[in-house]
């Protein structure tokens, strides 16, 4: 028994070389290998469901919608949400079990369920129901179903846990086991797993090993499987791409068959081991579940350990795990079931929910870092990225190092720091910047100083700079002619390399003519022109005359550059300077046309196509293309149209967030970006893969409230009927592309009320509408998926059936009688108009008489006023506001026509004594005996007022010569000489003093007018009043 399994051990090792051997290149044509960066990059998840479920199997249906078997139900997933179906035996129509086992999708697109006690049912899509396809008195071998496979004319293999059944699904008849496939060959017990060849031929796994029968064959053969005791259990098969058939088995692993007559089976650990792969533990352990990802490219899930990645050209093998750090990982280890879509998606179920890779991605690579990574890169966090000449490539990690690596090779030197031996050990903290200088040494400018390493990357040395602390961070670095430019929270530096510890400086800006001494980027340009990107702008240093200048920023009206942090910039083909900030980003300032000519500045941001406007990395791809790593993924920028692309998670980037400045372009013309959590591999030469255009399903309706169904095969076939009494409508659709459901697009419009699309968010996607119009109506709907434009447009008829009162008896009938009504309403409206006509004429007369006894009020009030704010209230003369306008209007007259002015101010003699004596009421008699006196004293284009307590004013107009103005002050003097009654006694007037001055002679103002007359007014008094006199002149 020994030498026959040594014999079978060396024929198996002759077989795996020589699989090796063909297989390296049995890869289709129109299939390129991929690239040695995307051989050894990391799988990228998005995860779609987060719930602890017992999956059991995934499929996807004829219209799209993906299928999750559980051991607690069913559900169907339209990218955003569940609609679960469990067993109810009060329920027709449900699930006969909740446990599911198998699923399969035949030639007809129909969805058979296959469950643990309830054996097979199909998915009724018309009618939203499980019906069983079974006869009456038909009956499955046994009411376990693990796998089914289609046999064409309607004929469906079930595998059981009994054996093997053939049922005809238009009759619903079922040839078991027992008189079927037991006659032929194939033992009794548990039938697992069915596939069907490439040449057309049936294999079957049962837990009795693995037999096949051929095409056009009617017996089962038993199929070699290789193993040190009995006949492996098969738990799995699956065909390749290559058309190999893949065996996995429960306690033996996976065995390999080639497409070649009569190929043995070959142990999976065999082909690796020859090609030097480490399969420890891959020999026996358990494989339950396969799938191809991409051609070349399989997937098996051993119990509880990820997934093992088979490249079945190199014959190598590549773990997968789940990693804490990042979010696109595999979300655990625990790996339930696997099924690639229609689309390319590969759907991968675990114990924490369900996620999707694309292995249809090939512009996008992903190597992860930290502890176990694939590519070997040693930290979570590369935020510096140096490629060098000969391939190969410098990373500074997370905590201070550098990892240098090969995109074949993986990590294949480090340099670690060492706090102990700062002088010839790298600091911890990060590497901030590198710089290859033009003998091979490289510069790393890190957090605590610039060090100097040589270009195999085995020695590093702190350098010295004059007048700079050896520990200052370094943030940017640039060599142009001869000299290492750095910057950093110091401002902006200019040494001169040497072969010595201590560099020459050649120029030095501490930040005075800078603005901002925190310099974040440098740009070599041409002519000798540096560009040096601050926390607060861009600014242009010319080498030769060290003269700065700021690029201008934005303003209204015109497009600059961001007042901001500049995280990275270039110097495209076309001369022109990209510019990428902080939450601003990017510029493009165009290449001057003439010397004082200003640049246009064209903005990229968001609203142009950005997936964020935190932009950290630029990088000039070699066909002329920029592509930028930003906060929410990979952007692509055409060099002519500056149109952008987006790259998210949907498009293969497995990394969110990125560093800034950490990014440049390989030898190989990868582009490379660090990233938080790794590297992100960008190969611009090959074109982001499009889905083809996704389905577009109807997934829920609601009329008034209650849901419906419709069938969604042919939803235009039957108008659906809202009942009078359930005129609201709701609509739920969906576009079924998985790749990024988010980003998927929805409108909607029913013609004759909508008057254009109307737009729905993807989380809401919902046409709703309520009291619609009775009759025949059209719903249209439409979505795009992520990469994709507007699908067909999908219509939904509709019947609105119309209410009692909307039937046409009833609208003629009310037409009759609300004409009758109309009409009597005329003749009534007509009386009442009459009436109110007359009403109306009466009441326009009494509110006229009203408003015309208001009107009079109103003027006499006016008057009143009038007369109260310019004529005294006891005399009923001018008082001195009137009398002052008077004065200056007479004056303004006296100018224009040269006759002159008298200004008379009076003043009772002992007027106060009157009132100590005989009383206040005396004393206004007085002044109203007095005001009358000067009425007729003076002449009647004179104007009189009184001006306060006993002082009396005269104006009298166009008088010049002193004998009229004597004249009228007599008649004054006599004018008061008389006796008043006063109760039983009389009353003496009193006598007057007057004091006369004439404009212009006199004084020529009022002010020097109003002096000039009181100035006599004094000479007449001091004369011993009674009397008057003119103003004889200033005194002196």
């Amino acid at each position: 028994m020994g030498h026959f399994f040594s014999l079978i051990n060396r024929g198996l090792r002759f077989a795996a070389l020589l699989g090796l051997a063909l297989g390296g290149g049995a890869w289709a044509a129109d299939e390129p290998a991929p690239t040695p960066w995307a051989a050894r990059s990391d799988a990228v998840f998005h995860q779609v469901l987060v719930a602890p479920m017992s999956f059991t199997a995934l499929a996807q249906d004829g219209e799209g919608f993906l299928w999750i078997a559980t051991q607690s139900g069913l559900s169907r997933w339209d990218g955003y949400q569940l609609r679960n179906y469990v067993s109810d035996m009060a329920s027709s129509g449900a699930l006969p079990d909740s446990y599911v086992q198998a699923l399969h999708v035949d030639d007809q697109r129909r969805l058979w369920v296959g469950t643990s006690a309830g054996g097979l049912v199909r998915y009724e899509a018309r009618t939203d129901r499980f019906v069983a396809p079974l006869a009456a008195g038909a009956a499955l071998s046994r009411k376990s179903v693990h796998a089914m496979l289609d046999e064409g004319n309607g004929l469906l293999w079930v595998g059981t846990g009994a054996g093997l059944d053939l049922l005809d699904t238009s009759r619903g008849t079922v040839q078991r086991h027992a008189v079927l496939a037991g006659t032929k060959g194939l033992p009794d017990g548990a039938v697992l797993a069915l596939l069907r060849d490439s040449t057309g031929g049936l294999w079957v796994g049962t837990d009795k090993g693995l037999f096949r029968r051929a095409a056009g064959g009617e017996r089962f053969v038993q199929v070699g499987l290789p193993a040190e005791e009995h006949a492996p259990f098969v738990a799995r098969l699956l065909l390749d791409s290559q058309r190999r058939v893949w065996v996995g088995t429960r306690s033996y692993g996976v065995f390999v068959i080639e497409p070649e007559p009569e190929a043995e089976a070959v142990p999976l650990h065999r082909l690796l081991q020859a090609a030097g792969a480490d399969v420890t533990g891959l020999g026996n352990a358990p494989i339950r579940v396969m799938a191809e990802a991409a051609p070349g490219d399989v997937w098996l899930a051993p119990d509880g350990g990820g997934i093992l990645r088979i490249d079945t050209r190199r014959w190598e093998m590549r773990r997968v795990r789940h990693r804490s750090d990042s979010a696109a990982s595999l979300p655990d280890d625990d790996v339930a079931a696997m099924y690639r879509d229609r689309s390319g998606l590969l759907w991968v179920a675990t114990d924490t929910g369900l996620s999707h890779h694309d292995a249809r991605q090939v512009t996008v690579s992903t190597w992860f870092g930290g502890p176990g990574a694939t590519a070997g890169i040693s930290h979570l966090n590369v935020p510096c990225v140096l490629p060098m000449p000969d391939g190969s490539v410098w990373l500074s990690t997370g905590d201070g190092g550098i990892d240098i690596v090969r995109a074949d090779q993986g990590r294949m030197a480090a340099l670690r720091p060492d706090a102990a031996i700062p002088a010839t050990a790298l600091p911890p903290g990060r590497v901030l910047s590198m710089v290859r200088a033009p003998d091979g040494v490289v510069y790393l400018g890190t957090q605590r100083g610039l060090y100097r390493a040589t270009a195999d990357g085995r020695a590093v040395q702190r350098l010295a700079i004059p007048g700079r602390s050896p520990t200052a961070s370094v943030w940017a670095m640039a060599m142009q002619d001869g000299r290492l430019w750095l910057g950093g929270l110091d401002g902006l530096w200019a040494v001169a390399p040497a072969d010595g510890l201590q560099l020459g400086v050649l120029a030095h800006e501490d930040g005075s003519r800078l603005d901002e001494q925190r310099v974040t980027a440098l740009l070599a340009g041409r002519d000798g022109v540096l560009w040096v990107g601050t926390r607060t702008g861009v600014l242009r240093l010319d080498t030769a005359t060290m003269a700065l200048s700021r690029l201008a920023p934005d303003a209204p009206g015109r497009v600059g550059f961001p007042v901001g942090y500049v995280s990275s910039m270039l110097l495209d083909r076309l001369g022109r300077l990209w510019v990428a900030s902080f939450g601003a980003g990017v510029r493009v300032m165009e290449a001057a046309q003439a010397p004082q000519a200003q640049p246009q500045v064209r903005r990229i941001t968001l609203a142009e196509g950005l997936p964020h406007n935190g932009v950290d990395a630029l990088v000039l791809a070699p066909n002329g293309d920029v592509w930028a790593s930003t906060d929410g993924g990979i952007a692509h920028i055409a060099q002519d149209s500056l149109r952008v692309r987006s790259l998210r998670a949907a498009e293969g980037v497995g990394i969110p967030t990125y560093w800034t400045n950490a990014g440049a372009s390989s030898a190989d013309g990868m582009l490379l970006f660090g990233g938080i959590g790794g590297l992100t591999i960008v190969d611009p030469r090959q074109p982001v893969a499009r889905a083809e255009p996704a389905p577009l399903v109807i997934t829920e309706v609601r009329l008034g409230g209650v849901r419906a169904v419709v069938p969604p095969a042919s939803p235009g076939d039957e108008a659906l009927t809202l009942e009078p009494q359930r005129r609201s409508l709701l609509v739920e659709f969906s576009v079924l592309d998985y790749g990024a459901p988010e980003r998927n697009r929805y409108e909607y419009r029913l013609p004759g009320v909508d008057a254009d699309w109307v737009a729905t968010e993807p989380n809401r996607r919902i046409a709703t509408y309520t009291n619609l119009p009775p009759g025949d109506h059209v719903l249209e709907l439409r979505g795009a998926g992520a990469q994709g434009g507007w699908s067909e447009v999908l219509r939904l008829p509709l019947h609105v059936r119309p209410r009692w009162h909307e039937m046409l008896w009833f609208r003629v009938g009310l037409g009759v009688a609300v004409a009758a009504l109309l009409v009597a309403m005329m003749q009534a409206r007509t009386l009442i108009l009459r009436r109110r006509q007359r009403t109306l004429e009466l009441l326009v007369a009494e509110r006229t008489v009203a408003l015309e006894q208001r009107t009079s009020e109103l003027q006499r009030s006016q008057q009143q006023l009038e007369q109260l704010a310019y004529y005294d209230g006891l005399t009923g003369l001018a008082n001195r506001r009137l009398f002052n306008d008077d004065l200056r209007h007479l004056m303004a007259q006296a100018q224009r026509n040269g006759l002159g002015l008298y200004l008379l101010l009076i003043d009772l003699d002992h007027f106060k004594q009157i009132n100590d004596t005989q009383g206040h009421d005396a004393g206004d008699a007085v002044l109203r005996t007095v005001s009358a006196c000067l009425g007729l004293a003076v002449r009647e284009a004179d104007r009189t007022a009184r001006l306060g307590g006993d002082e009396f004013a005269v104006l009298l107009p166009d008088t010049i010569e002193p004998a009229a103005a004597e004249a009228v002050c007599r008649r004054i003097a006599q004018a008061l000489a008389q006796v008043l009654p006063q109760g039983q006694s009389s009353l003496t007037l009193p006598s007057a003093s007057i004091g006369a001055a004439c404009y212009p002679r006199d004084a020529q103002d009022v002010d020097g007018l109003y002096k000039a007359a009181d100035l006599a007014l004094y000479d007449a008094k001091r004369a011993g009043r009674s009397r008057w006199h003119l103003y004889a002149g200033p005194r002196v």
